[in-house]
């Protein structure tokens, strides 16, 4: 199966991007599997003939099929990708508890290809489970936590740029900060 690029409901000309975003979103945890089958419910009735393989799967199957092209050759636009997935991400993030927020962002670039794990935003995926132990261990609040994945979030929406109002270790609590080294007695005579 081979996907065309035709319009889509949102005026992109980017199909797969969007299926494939919703899809591994669904493998590892979000709760998108009604986008999933609405997105393709809609493609199969603006024509899209390339889809109906997918249409007539069980979810999970439709799914599995739409990785496994992913990782077999169906060319995709990183960026477009990045993009529906950001948005989709959006969608889910305030709704569910940070801890599986956490581990679900980890096991999803675990799952990404390659090629797209150490790319921005992705790589941050990385830390999301380091962001949500901060604030089991109380050193980050829950507000502090979720402007981090905001603005991880927003990757596409502000020029491709990580934006957060204030970095880690302002907000950390000053009294836990590492104390400075004192000057060694060779560097008293300098």
């Amino acid at each position: 199966m081979r996907y065309q690029q035709k319009t889509n409901t949102r005026g992109y000309t980017h199909v797969f991007e969007e299926i494939y975003a919703l899809a591994i979103l669904y493998s590892n945890g979000f709760d998108t599997g009604d986008a999933f089958q609405n997105l393709l419910n809609k493609m199969t009735l603006q024509g899209s003939e390339d889809i109906l393989d997918l249409q007539f799967m069980p979810l999970k199957h439709a799914v599995i099929h739409t990785l496994f092209m992913a990782d077999h050759g169906t060319k995709y636009d990183p960026d477009i990708f990045g993009r529906y997935l950001m948005h989709y991400l959006q969608d889910q993030w305030r709704i569910m508890p940070l801890h599986d927020l956490g581990a679900n962002l980890y096991n999803l670039w675990r799952t990404l290809p390659e090629s797209l794990q150490y790319q921005m935003p992705f790589e941050l995926f990385i830390y999301a489970d380091d962001e949500t132990g901060f604030y089991e261990e109380s050193i980050l609040t829950e507000e502090q936590c979720r402007v981090w994945f905001e603005a991880v979030f927003n990757y596409y929406e502000n020029g491709k740029r990580m934006i957060v109002g204030t970095d880690l270790v302002s907000q950390l609590d000053p009294a836990k900060k590492p104390p400075v080294p004192p000057h060694s007695p060779e560097q008293s005579h300098l």
